[in-house]
C-alpha cells in the first residue's frame, strides 16, 4: 500500500479554526476555515464557547475528511496540532464537560493577582524567562481557581484538569486518553521551569496551583496518542504554540533566524539555539523540541496587530476591507502616530497605554489614519527588535515575515525600511500550520531533513530598505515622544 500522501494539521486561533492538508511539496493541498467569535463581557475580559471553540474545529476537520474521500484518514501519515497561547480552559476528567468558558491571552483578569504577587516577579523570570502580567496564564488560572465554587477542591482530587487549547483537542481527538501538552506551550503558562523544562513545583505552590490538575510535558516533536479519525487512527506526532509553529514554518528551526508574524497579535520570534536567556527585556521560551535537542527562543510580542485592523473596521468604519489598507496607506499625505495598544503594551513597554493619535488636524484623511495604525504596528516591533540587538549584541542572520497581515505590503516595506533589513516574506502565509506539518513530518519520516524543508521554504518577495537612515532616526524619534506621551494619560 502506498504511503499516505498527506500530513493533517489542526490550527486553532483566536478568530477561526483550520484543518489544512499539507502534501510532500510542502504546499496546502486543502484549507478548510471556520469563524470564531471572541465574547468580551467587559473591557478587561476575552473569552470563548468552548462548543463553539470546539465545533469549528472539528467541523474544519469534517471538511478536510469529506475533501479526502471515502477512508480519507488513510490519506494522513500524522496530524500536527497548534494553537493561540496561553488561552486556557477546565473540564472534567470523567466526563470531559467544560467547566465555564476559555480564557482567552487577551483576557486580563489576572491584574489582581498580578499586584498581590508582584514580590515574586525577579523569581519568576529567573525561572520561566517571562514577565508576570495581567495576560499572564497563572495568575488568571490562581483567580479562576479563587472565584470557581469548589473548583479548587476538585482540582486537588484531580477530578478537575486544566489545559491549554492544545491539550483539549488532544483529549478530545483521542478520547479521553492523552492528556498533554508540549514545551512550547507549557513555556507560556509561567508554571514551567524553562530551564528544567518541567512545571515548577514552588510556583504552583505559590499560586496555589494545584497538580493533579496539570497535562503531562512533552516535546513538540513527540507521540501524543492517536486521533480517531472516522474509522481510521492517526497519530498526533507533533503540538506546538502558534507562534513557535510560525517561526519554523518559515524555516526558523536553526539559530539566527528571526521570524515576524503578523496575526490577532504581532511576534518577533528568535532562534537563539540549545541555551535559554533567563535575563532579558523580552520574553524567554522554547522554539521547538524533539526527546534529543531543545532550541529555544527570545521573543517580542506585538498585543494588537490582526486585532487593530479588525477595530479599524468593525469600529471605526475606517476600512471596509482588509485589503484595501495599502491603497489607503499609499494615498496618505500626513504622517499620523498611533500607539496602537488595544490590549496594552507588550514587549519591551510592558505598560497600560490606551490606543492614542498624534497630529491629527482639520485636514487628516481617513487614509492618515490607517496608516499610523499600520505604522504604530510597525514602530512597536521595532523596539522589540532594537531590544533583541541590544541584549544580543549581533544582528539576526536572517529575518522573515508570515501570518495573515502580512498581505500588506506596505506594511512589510515600512518595516523593512524602520529596520533597515531585508525582509523575506514567506512563500505561504499559513506559515503556522506549516510548522506545526513540518514537525509532524519530520516525526513520521514524511520528510526526512531540515536540509530538505530549506528547498521548500524559498521566499515569494524579498523588500528592501529604501528610507534614508537620516529619515529613519527622525521617524523614529518622533514615535518614541508619541510613545512617551500616550504613557502619561493614565497618570
Amino acid at each position: 500500500m502506498a504511503a499516505p500522501p498527506y500530513v493533517l494539521v489542526l490550527d486553532q486561533g483566536s478568530t477561526s479554526s483550520r484543518a489544512v492538508l499539507y502534501n510532500r511539496a510542502g504546499k496546502i493541498a486543502y484549507l478548510a476555515r471556520t469563524p470564531l467569535a471572541p465574547i468580551i463581557p467587559a473591557p478587561d475580559r476575552v473569552e470563548h464557547d468552548p462548543a463553539a471553540l470546539l465545533g469549528s474545529q472539528l467541523l474544519a476537520l469534517r471538511r478536510a475528511l469529506t475533501w479526502l474521500g471515502k477512508e480519507g484518514g488513510r490519506k494522513i501519515a500524522a496530524v500536527g496540532v497548534t494553537n493561540q497561547r496561553s488561552t486556557f480552559l477546565l473540564w472534567e476528567r470523567t466526563s470531559g464537560k467544560p467547566i465555564g468558558r476559555a480564557i482567552s491571552w487577551q483576557d486580563r483578569r489576572g491584574a489582581t493577582v498580578c499586584t498581590e504577587l508582584a514580590r515574586h516577579q525577579r523569581m519568576i523570570r529567573a525561572r520561566t524567562g517571562l514577565r508576570l502580567t495581567p495576560h499572564s496564564t497563572i495568575g488568571k488560572l490562581h483567580w479562576l481557581l479563587r472565584h470557581l465554587p469548589g473548583a479548587r477542591k476538585r482540582a486537588e482530587a484531580g477530578d478537575l484538569l486544566f489545559g491549554t487549547v492544545n491539550s483539549y483537542l488532544i483529549w478530545k481527538l483521542t478520547g479521553g486518553a492523552i492528556h498533554a501538552t508540549d514545551h512550547t506551550n507549557a513555556s507560556r503558562t509561567l508554571m514551567m521551569n524553562l530551564a528544567m523544562r518541567k512545571w515548577d513545583p514552588e510556583l504552583l505552590e505559590r499560586f496555589e496551583i494545584p497538580p493533579a490538575m496539570l497535562p503531562a510535558i512533552e516535546p513538540t516533536m513527540a507521540w501524543y496518542g492517536e486521533a480517531r479519525l472516522g474509522r481510521v487512527s492517526v497519530p498526533i506526532l507533533s503540538s506546538i504554540g502558534d507562534q513557535q509553529a510560525s517561526l519554523v514554518g518559515q524555516g526558523g528551526y536553526r539559530p539566527g533566524h528571526l521570524a515576524l508574524t503578523y496575526g490577532t497579535g504581532g511576534f518577533a520570534l528568535l532562534n537563539i539555539g540549545t541555551r535559554p536567556q533567563l535575563h532579558t527585556r523580552l520574553l524567554s521560551s522554547i522554539a521547538w523540541s524533539s526527546n534529543d535537542t531543545t532550541h529555544y527562543a527570545l521573543e517580542g510580542t506585538v498585543n494588537a496587530v490582526g486585532s487593530a485592523i479588525l477595530w479599524m473596521k468593525n469600529h471605526l468604519g475606517l476600512i471596509s476591507l482588509p485589503e484595501e489598507i495599502d491603497r489607503l496607506c499609499r494615498a496618505s499625505r500626513e504622517e499620523i502616530f498611533c500607539v496602537p495598544s488595544l490590549s496594552g503594551l507588550g514587549s519591551p513597554h510592558y505598560a497600560r497605554v490606551e490606543t492614542t493619535f498624534f497630529g491629527l488636524n482639520r485636514t487628516t484623511m481617513r487614509a492618515d489614519l490607517v496608516r499610523g495604525v499600520m505604522a504604530g504596528i510597525a514602530y512597536l516591533l521595532k523596539d522589540n527588535y532594537d531590544q533583541m540587538r541590544r541584549e544580543r549584541r549581533s544582528a539576526p542572520r536572517t529575518i522573515t515575515a508570515g501570518g495573515g497581515a502580512a498581505q500588506s505590503r506596505w506594511l512589510l516595506q515600512f518595516q523593512a525600511d524602520i529596520l533597515g533589513r531585508e525582509i523575506a516574506l514567506s512563500n505561504l502565509y499559513e506559515t503556522t500550520s506549516r510548522g506545526a506539518a513540518y514537525l509532524a513530518g519530520l516525526e513520521c519520516g514524511f520528510w526526512k531533513s531540515f536540509d530538505e524543508l530549506d528547498r521548500l521554504t524559498h521566499p515569494a518577495q524579498r523588500f528592501q530598505p529604501k528610507l534614508p537612515a537620516s529619515e529613519v532616526t527622525q521617524k523614529h524619534a518622533r514615535w518614541r515622544r508619541a510613545l512617551a506621551l500616550a504613557g502619561k494619560w493614565n497618570e
